[in-house]
């Protein structure tokens, strides 16, 4: 059910990806600089939403390594170019009164869910399944809160208004 690569080859191929995606980081930094934040962390979301599962099937079908590294960097692709407009995209929801606290508060819980459940994820759902593809249905249920967040209350110019501009006075 299960493919297995050499511990050796996991560790280059990991390696690797690293690589790549801390040189693209910077990158993908610029690109939200110019066409907008926003924009770019909908069409990361949009991206990993509708090609998620096809790339872990694609990934659990591939034939050889280079296959498997081209479809691994494109992956890499999608989450780099969704990292690294996130920060500064965090910082600009929140007053700065109450950035700092905002963004542990909700970063970290959200983090924590979602990040944290993940390898349990990966682990149990093709089992619980018998679909070694399933991982990426927990993928596209966490690219789906985004998007809505982004649809339907970015906008909102009300949406700080239970919060003091200035807390000297409040």
């Amino acid at each position: 059910m299960f493919k297995q690569l050499d511990l050796l080859t996991s560790i280059k191929l990991n390696t690797f990806n690293l690589c790549f995606y801390a040189a693209l980081l910077p990158m993908m930094g610029i690109l939200s600089d110019i066409i907008g934040k926003n924009k770019l962390i909908l069409f990361s979301c949009f991206m990993m939403l509708f090609f998620s599962y096809p790339l872990y099937f694609l990934l659990n079908n591939a034939e050889n390594i280079i296959t498997l590294e081209i479809l691994l960097l494109i992956n890499v692709s999608l989450v780099a170019t969704l990292n690294a407009s996130l920060p500064a995209f965090l910082c600009e929801l929140f007053p700065n009164t109450v950035r700092a606290t905002s963004m542990a508060i909700g970063f970290g819980i959200s983090i924590s869910i979602a990040g944290g459940m993940a390898p349990l994820a990966c682990l149990y759902l093709p089992l619980l399944t018998n679909n070694i593809n399933s991982p990426a249905i927990y993928i596209m249920i966490f690219t789906v809160i985004p998007i809505y967040f982004l649809f339907t209350h970015l906008n909102n110019p009300k949406r700080f208004k239970y919060l003091p501009s200035n807390p000297q006075k409040a």
